[in-house]
C-alpha cells in the first residue's frame, strides 16, 4: 500500500465506480471473467490522499485488501473529467479483487475517475454536522434576518442552511434533491468540520468563533486547510490566538517526524470587478509592439497578461522589455510587480508565406476580455485567415492585482515565536476569471512573482506558499439531472532557501498545478 493510502474511507463503491469495475472485468484479460461474481460484495477500504482516485478494495467482510503478488485483471487508457490522460489498472491478490489504480500519464493535476455525484447520505451527514456546530436554534433565528448579503452583521451560513432545508423539503415532494452550489457548500463544510472538530484546540480556537460574522470567512479557510493536513496524514491541531496585543500566532500546527510545522491561513477579501477594459489602450499597445517587431524582423508569440487594470503609461515599459528579450535572443517570462502585468515571449519558427498580408484584427475569446492580434492573410480561394507570424496575445485577468497579493505575503512573513520554516496559505477570489485557462495563468504568474521574493537572506521563515482559489463551480446537464462540480485549484511555491524537513509533503501539494516553467 503506498504511503498516501489512508483509511478511514471504508464504504460501498459508488454506482459509477461499480459500473467502471464491471466494464473493466468484461473487457479485461481472460482471467477477469472469473472475478465478476465478487463484484456484488466488493467495497472500498482505503482511498489515496494524493489527489488521484486510486482505491484499495476488499471482498465480503474483509476490512483491508489482500496482500502479496498481484495479478492484473484489466488495463485501460482514457481521460478523466478534467481531461487528464490516465491509465487504469484493476488488480487482484490471493484470488480476490484488491485495487483499482489510476495513474496520470502527464502528472499534471489532481483528477477524478469520473464525475462523482455525492450521495443523499453525504448531504444529510454534512447538514447534520453544520446544525450541530452552529446550533439549530441559532440557524433558524438568523435565517429569518432580513439583512442583505455582505451587509454588516450578515452571516452566510444561516442563509445557505435555509436554502438547503427548502431543497430537502422540495425533494420530499418530487423525489429528487436538486443540485446547487449552496447544497455543495454546506455539505463540504459539514464534512470538513467533521474532521476538524476532533482536532486538539478546536473547542478553543474555532468553535466559539463560528458564529462571529467578521471571523467566519477566515475560519472557513482554516477548517479547509486543516482538512488538507489531516488527509495528508499529519497529526494536526489548531493554535489558539495570542492574548498579547499585536502578537500574531500561526493557525495550525502539524507534527512530522517529531518536528513541528506551522501554517498560517489568509483569505483575500472578495474581489470587486473593475471598470470595463479600455480596448483602445490594448490596441495602441499592439500597434506599437507590432511596429517594433517588424523593425527587428522578428517572428514571435508575445503574450501580455494584465492583472487588475492596465494603464497606457505602462506601454513603453512593456515595449522596452519585449525588445530586450528579442534583441538578446531570449525566451521566457518577465514580471513587473509595480505594473502588475507579465510578459511571455516565445520564438516562432514559421516558413515564409506567399499569402497576401493584411491588417491586424482583434478577436474576443470567452467571458474575459482577451484580444488575439495577428495578421490577416488571403489564401488562393480569397478566404481571410489569421496567420501566426508576429502573433501578439493580450490578456486581461480581472482579479486581485499582483501587488496586493505580494503585500499580503509581506505582511505575514514575520511570524513571531517560530524558529522553523512554516507554510503560508493564501486564498484568492477568482470568481470573475475565465476558468478554461485564466485561473491557471493567474496562479502561475503570482507563483513566479512570489518565487522571486525568496533569497538566501530574505523570507527564510516561509518554507512554502500555497495559493488556492475559492470554490470554482461548473454546472452541466446530465442524466438524471443537473450536475454541479466544485473545484479548488492549488499552486505550491516552495522556498529553495528554507529547509522544510526532508520528505515532508506540503498539504495540498499532491493536488497542485504543476510549477510554471519560467526563464529570465
Amino acid at each position: 500500500m503506498p504511503d498516501t493510502m489512508r483509511p478511514p474511507d471504508l464504504g460501498p463503491l459508488s454506482e459509477r465506480e461499480r459500473a467502471l469495475l464491471d466494464w473493466l472485468l468484461a473487457h479485461g484479460k481472460s482471467a477477469a471473467a472469473a472475478y465478476k461474481t465478487q463484484l456484488s460484495t466488493v467495497h472500498v477500504v482505503a482511498r489515496c490522499t494524493c489527489g488521484c482516485p486510486t482505491i484499495d478494495l476488499a471482498v465480503g467482510d474483509r476490512q483491508a485488501r489482500t496482500v502479496g503478488p498481484s495479478t492484473i485483471l484489466a488495463e485501460a487508457e482514457g481521460k478523466s473529467p478534467e481531461g487528464v490522460p490516465v491509465v487504469l489498472t484493476l488488480r487482484a491478490r490471493e484470488h480476490e479483487i484488491s485495487e483499482l489504480e489510476v495513474i496520470s500519464m502527464d502528472d499534471a493535476v489532481a483528477f477524478a475517475i469520473m464525475n462523482q455525484r455525492a450521495t443523499f447520505e453525504d448531504y444529510c451527514v454534512g447538514l447534520q454536522v453544520v446544525e450541530e456546530e452552529f446550533g439549530l436554534e441559532w440557524l433558524k433565528r438568523r435565517s429569518m434576518d432580513s439583512k442583505a448579503p455582505d451587509s454588516p452583521g450578515w452571516h452566510p451560513i444561516p442563509t445557505d442552511w435555509k436554502l438547503v432545508i427548502d431543497a430537502f423539503e422540495k425533494a420530499e415532494k418530487t423525489g429528487a434533491l436538486e443540485a446547487s452550489r449552496v447544497l455543495i457548500r454546506i455539505t463540504d463544510l459539514g464534512h470538513q468540520l467533521r474532521l476538524a472538530r476532533i482536532l486538539p484546540q478546536y473547542d478553543v480556537a474555532i468553535r466559539p468563533r463560528l458564529r462571529i460574522e467578521k471571523d467566519f470567512s477566515k475560519l472557513e479557510y482554516e477548517i479547509y486547510v486543516a482538512s488538507l493536513c489531516v488527509r495528508a496524514g499529519y497529526a494536526t491541531e489548531f493554535v489558539s490566538q495570542s492574548i498579547v496585543p499585536g502578537e500574531r500566532t500561526p493557525d495550525l500546527k502539524m507534527l512530522f517526524n517529531e518536528r513541528e510545522i506551522f501554517a498560517e491561513c489568509v483569505r483575500k477579501e472578495s474581489y470587486k470587478l473593475r471598470d470595463p477594459l479600455d480596448k483602445s489602450v490594448w490596441e495602441r499597445l499592439w500597434k506599437q509592439m507590432s511596429s517594433e517587431m517588424q523593425q527587428l524582423g522578428a517572428s514571435h508569440h508575445v503574450n501580455v497578461v494584465g492583472l487588475g487594470d492596465f494603464q497606457e503609461r505602462w506601454i513603453p515599459v512593456i515595449i522596452h522589455e519585449t525588445k530586450q528579450f528579442i534583441s538578446a535572443g531570449k525566451e521566457g517570462i518577465w514580471i513587473d510587480k509595480k505594473v502588475g502585468c507579465a510578459l511571455s515571449v516565445r520564438r516562432l519558427n514559421l516558413p515564409p508565406t506567399p499569402l497576401e498580408e493584411g491588417l491586424p484584427v482583434p478577436a474576443d475569446r470567452g467571458p474575459d476580455p482577451v484580444f488575439v492580434f495577428g495578421t490577416v492573410a488571403t489564401d488562393k480561394g480569397g478566404r481571410k485567415i489569421l496567420t501566426n507570424k508576429n502573433r501578439i496575445d493580450l490578456n486581461f485577468i480581472d482579479s486581485h492585482r499582483l501587488r496586493g497579493v505580494l503585500n499580503t505575503f509581506a505582511g505575514k512573513r514575520q511570524r513571531k515565536q517560530i524558529d522553523t520554516p512554516g507554510i503560508l496559505y493564501i486564498d484568492l477570489d477568482v470568481s470573475h476569471v475565465h476558468q478554461d485557462d485564466g485561473v491557471n495563468t493567474y496562479l502561475g504568474l503570482i507563483a513566479e512573482a512570489l518565487n522571486r521574493c525568496f533569497t538566501p537572506t530574505a523570507n527564510t521563515r516561509i518554507g512554502a506558499v500555497v495559493l488556492s482559489t475559492g470554490p470554482i463551480f461548473q454546472e452541466t446537464m446530465e442524466q438524471p439531472g443537473p450536475f454541479v462540480n466544485k473545484q479548488v485549484r492549488l499552486q505550491v511555491v516552495r522556498n529553495p532557501f528554507a529547509q522544510l524537513p526532508p520528505g515532508f509533503i506540503v498539504p495540498g501539494e499532491k493536488d497542485a498545478l504543476p510549477a510554471a516553467k519560467v526563464s529570465a
